[in-house]
């Protein structure tokens, strides 16, 4: 106990030494947001296979609507084609987010969303469906979008990252790019005879996560959580661990690669035909949104990868280099993406980067390589609701007086 007192006295010293203030808030958050929450623990477990949209969530599942989407309100059929279930239609105003697991993240805060529209359209019920399926890319989001198209009234896709990652990842593992997220789910749900590695190493996977899982809960005691250096201790071995999760895993995903590219093409090829198939989904999105008379906004998600978009913290920093290995493609295609942002704009489409949404804020914002804390969700929020209400300030929504 009194080495425990002597080390958290200088890691205290050493923290208002760097930051000015202890800021153990800030540590027992980073660590919260590494806890497993029961969602994310049956995230993979509950997956089931969609002809169309590619991975789902099993519709069984609580929070989980008829069609596999995260999100509480359920859809229904009418002469009039598809419709939200137990709603009155004509109060309301659709929001759908599309995209991948940060447009997801995002889309899990839809109460703020629909509280913040509500302000803006005040003679409407806006309600928000998060479409959005974690590791989901163009053309599988498209898919979803256009397979419900009559429902919204506003359309919302935040992507970049998978479209890049999956693209690439899909060709180099002898499936066609624009698979969904083959090469990374296949060992998930393949019901193959497990050979006696792939078999001995989930079992370690799961060991490892499991351990990974019990340190972070010991280190979120009462009695524990506010001590600076249990953090540092936390951050050591959760490093450690990771390191372990992120080997043992790829040796699985390895074990069902194809092993030859579907495409013999180098790295920067496929990047550039992703980017290209990216901007021609978003035009087709964008045209068919406004033949039903809705909005739609295009946005591409933040990366921490992105050069100079964020000061990280130290914890950010150590949770980043311990994440997917993603560097590369965000390095090599994020750049092809930012270009495309003004080719949309002049099409007329409602497109914004995001980049650089983080530029200037100081607190840990990034929880690993690809996805962002509550905060980090909010300040997409916050943009979001700004170009709703400028696009529809420009073109009023239909049955909405412009604000």
């Amino acid at each position: 106990m009194i080495g425990l007192l002597l080390a958290e006295t200088a890691a205290t010293y050493w923290r208002m030494a760097k930051h000015g203030s202890a800021k153990r808030g800030v540590l027992i958050e980073t660590r919260r947001s590494q806890k497993p929450t029961v969602d994310e623990e049956q995230r993979y477990k509950g997956t089931v296979l969609h002809p169309l949209f590619g991975y789902i969530f099993d519709p069984k599942r609580q929070g989980v609507n008829n069609f596999g989407f995260k999100t509480e309100y359920d859809i229904s059929l009418s002469d009039q084609g598809y419709v939200i279930q137990d709603q009155i239609e004509r109060d309301l105003l659709v929001v759908g987010i599309f995209g991948g697991s940060f447009a997801y993240l995002t889309g899990e805060l839809s109460d703020d969303l629909e509280q913040k529209l509500a302000k803006i359209f005040p003679e409407s019920t806006p309600i928000v469906l998060n479409m959005a399926i974690v590791g989901q890319a163009v053309p599988q989001s498209v898919f979803v979008y256009l397979y419900f198209r009559e429902l919204f009234d506003i359309v919302v896709y935040i992507d970049g990252l998978n479209e890049l990652w999956n693209y690439s990842e899909n060709n180099r593992a002898g499936v066609p790019p624009e698979y969904a997220k083959a090469a990374h789910y296949r060992y998930k749900i393949s019901r193959q005879e497990l050979t006696p590695r792939t078999f001995e190493n989930t079992a370690r996977l799961l060991a490892t996560q499991r351990k990974m899982d019990e340190v972070t809960a010991l280190s979120l005691h009462p009695v524990l959580r506010n001590f600076i250096v249990v953090h540092y201790a936390w951050n050591w071995r959760v490093n450690l661990l990771s390191r372990k999760i992120a080997e043992t895993s790829l040796a699985i995903k390895n074990e069902y690669s194809e092993g030859d590219q579907f495409f013999k093409m180098s790295e920067d090829e496929i990047l550039e035909f992703a980017v290209q198939q990216w901007r021609a989904y978003h035009d087709l999105v964008h045209r068919v949104a406004a033949q039903q008379g809705a909005l739609s906004i295009h946005l591409l998600q933040p990366n921490p990868f992105v050069p100079h978009s964020k000061q990280m913290t130290p914890e950010e920093q150590s949770l980043v280099t311990q994440s997917y290995p993603i560097e590369p493609y965000v390095v090599h295609g994020y750049p092809k993406l930012r270009q495309a942002i003004p080719m949309l704009e002049t099409q007329g489409i409602v497109a914004d980067d995001l980049t650089d949404i983080y530029q200037d804020v100081a607190e840990s914002i990034w929880i690993d390589a690809a996805h962002a804390n509550r905060r980090g969700c909010q300040l997409v929020i916050d943009r979001l609701v700004s170009k709703i209400q400028h696009a529809s300030q420009m073109n009023p929504l239909p049955g909405n007086s412009s604000p």
